[in-house]
């Protein structure tokens, strides 16, 4: 296997990012062949930084109307039936999977493949700045690139002792098995992922 890197990617995406860890309703696909024409390691992470890009921009505008209206609360609603909808039109739209993981999950069907889960274990808590890496795969690429805590994603993902009653109630209802708080700003919260 080969990793390239690519260190480069728009602070509006991570904070972002960083900030719409919700859930997806899928798990992380396996490394599977696909029937793509070949694409080179740079075609590959431009698309699918561009394919992050428009995931956050998305997301962003929903979750900025949700607290508006609601607070945090309806953030965490957002999150949890939006956030895996768009992934889901964003995929389906772009012709490849794209989703979210974490080593500190908040919905268990983020769960990280192998490559995801090698990455994560390489600059969760290591101190190091998180590059966006491409993976060659049977057939293409995985691009995993950083989602960065910021400080208004603290809100959610900080100390627990810190959220409000009706957001613990939340994250309760949607999140049982919640592991994503703790987080402090410029921690790695988790990545992004495209298959391509």
């Amino acid at each position: 296997m080969r990793i390239y890197r690519n260190s480069t990617l728009a602070l509006a995406l991570l904070v972002v990012g960083g900030c719409s860890s919700g859930p997806s309703t899928s798990t992380v696909p396996a490394s599977t062949p696909t029937s793509a024409p070949a694409v080179t390691e740079a075609q590959a992470t431009q698309t699918a930084k561009e394919t992050f890009q428009q995931f956050g921009e998305t997301l962003k505008a929903e979750l900025k109307k949700a607290i508006s209206e609601g607070g945090p609360v309806s953030a965490v609603e957002v999150c949890h039936t939006r956030a895996p909808q768009i992934a889901e039109e964003i995929s389906k739209a772009r012709g490849f999977p794209m989703g979210r993981s974490s080593h500190r999950l908040r919905n268990q069907n983020n769960a990280p493949d192998e490559d995801i889960a090698r990455y994560l274990e390489k600059y969760s808590g290591s101190g190091k700045e998180a590059p966006v890496e491409a993976v060659s795969t049977d057939g293409g690429w995985t691009v995993i690139a950083p989602i960065v805590t910021q400080p208004l994603c603290v809100t959610c993902h900080g100390d627990p002792k810190t959220f409000s009653p009706e957001l613990t109630q939340a994250l309760n209802k949607y999140y049982p098995n919640d592991k994503a708080t703790g987080f402090k700003p410029g921690d790695l919260r988790g990545v992004f992922w495209a298959r391509i």
